[in-house]
């Protein structure tokens, strides 16, 4: 099937698919196979050339266009002192959102976490085949709850909310 024809949710990144990024061992745009995602957004790839494995960058020309755009928000938002005040209190809001969701995970982590013992839990790697109730020691997000696993997806649920990582590779 030619990509032309994938719906829009085939074609959204997910964990175990390919995707273009800037490699930090190689220093150039390579395929990139991504590893661990917050929500929709791609956090850690592993280079399918070096095998390095670290956080994603999108392509130099991505990263480029980018900040094109946020310099180009920056100047509008800063024209008028109108704009400013109201870019202010949607940050300020997005903010206790988040702190808000932070409150919510952390206190369902206590909660899912507090007959088990971290001592338990097993060092992750993407060749690792989890078991839902397992405890999973990431060197990044600390000790996690295996919630599910889907093939070579796992959902985690960490201290600071859930993640999705590879696994069975």
């Amino acid at each position: 099937m030619s990509l032309h024809r994938l719906s829009p949710a085939d074609r959204r990144p997910s964990v175990g698919r390919d995707t273009d990024a800037w490699c930090t061992r190689c220093k150039m745009t390579l395929g990139h196979t991504i590893t661990a995602m917050v929500g929709y957004e791609v956090v850690r790839v592993t280079c399918n050339t070096c095998g390095s494995d670290h956080k994603y960058r999108g392509s130099k020309d991505a990263t480029a266009a980018k900040t094109t755009r946020r310099r180009s928000a920056t100047a509008a938002t800063s024209s008028g002192a109108a704009s400013t005040k109201t870019s202010t209190t949607a940050a300020a809001r997005a903010a206790r959102t988040a702190a808000g969701a932070r409150d919510v995970h952390n206190a369902q982590y206590e909660r899912r976490m507090r007959d088990r013992d971290p001592a338990e839990a097993v060092d992750y790697a993407p060749s690792l085949a989890p078991a839902a109730g397992q405890l999973i020691r990431h060197p990044k997000f600390g000790v996690g709850l295996v919630e599910a696993v889907s093939g070579t997806k796992a959902n985690i649920l960490f201290r600071d909310g859930p993640r999705t990582l590879v696994v069975n590779r």
